[in-house]
């Protein structure tokens, strides 16, 4: 039988493999374990595996750590991909990085794959839209947990404070104009991209709640400036008010 652990979010993929084999071992307390890396790997012993045997176990359980990044034994297990498979012991591979061909070998003949990579993170660079966006769709969670990387990121609140304040003035715009029609709404001069997905996210709010955000906005501001809550953590309960 034959398994992997692999992507680029390598931790995760090798505590997965850990709590798999301790899963397996836990059930089967007598199983023979053996384990690999690719330091330690030998073609001879581990060519003896396929067909051994443990001593109170039927089977026994075979890890091999990152064993393929070697080209001797990427080359070993292409050629003995079948005698792996058809083996009743356990292989376990847990890798980083794999070929394609390696890849579309597990994929084939594997009993189960684990792919573990790590979330795409929002840059700096791709942060105002992401946050002006997830303001337009009324999604306080996404926004907020956007506004607290940034920060972490060095994000002046300003700043932060100054996007918060361009969408809920453009919304509100868009919302009025769209009342009084589409002349109207051409006359605002609003790039046909973002004026597009204004129009889209203006429908998650009515005219009087964007009035009364808008204000409100402008009043932690203020009030930061003045002895108040700090900008930062007035902009954390903002947005979680939405």
């Amino acid at each position: 039988m034959l398994y992997l652990f692999y992507g680029t979010d390598f931790k995760k993929a090798r505590t997965q493999c850990a709590k798999f084999v301790g899963s397996l071992r836990a059930k089967r307390p007598d199983v023979a374990y053996y384990q690999f890396d690719d330091t330690t790997f030998s073609k001879e012993e581990f060519d003896t595996l396929f067909v051994s045997q443990g001593l109170f176990e039927k089977y026994i359980v075979v890890r091999s750590d990152r064993v393929l990044q070697s080209d001797e034994a990427c080359a070993f297990f292409k050629e003995y991909r079948k005698q792996i498979v058809d083996s009743d012991n356990v292989f376990i591979f847990l890798e980083e990085t794999i070929s394609k061909d390696v890849e579309s070998i597990f994929k084939k003949y594997a009993k189960k794959v684990w792919l573990c990579t790590k979330e795409k993170s929002t840059s700096l660079k791709e942060y105002p839209f992401a946050f002006t966006d997830a303001l337009g769709e009324r999604n306080k969670e996404r926004a907020w947990i956007l506004l607290g990387e940034a920060m972490r990121k060095g994000e002046a609140p300003e700043k932060l404070h100054g996007l918060l304040m361009w969408q809920l003035k453009s919304l509100l715009l868009v919302k009025k104009a769209h009342k009084e029609g589409s002349t109207s709404i051409s006359s605002l001069g609003i790039n046909p991209f973002v004026l597009k997905k204004t129009l889209v996210f203006s429908k998650n709010y009515s005219e009087e709640e964007l009035s009364s955000l808008f204000s409100k906005g402008l009043r932690i501001y203020h009030e930061a400036h003045r002895g108040g809550p700090e900008l930062s953590i007035a902009l954390e309960r903002f947005v979680l008010s939405i």
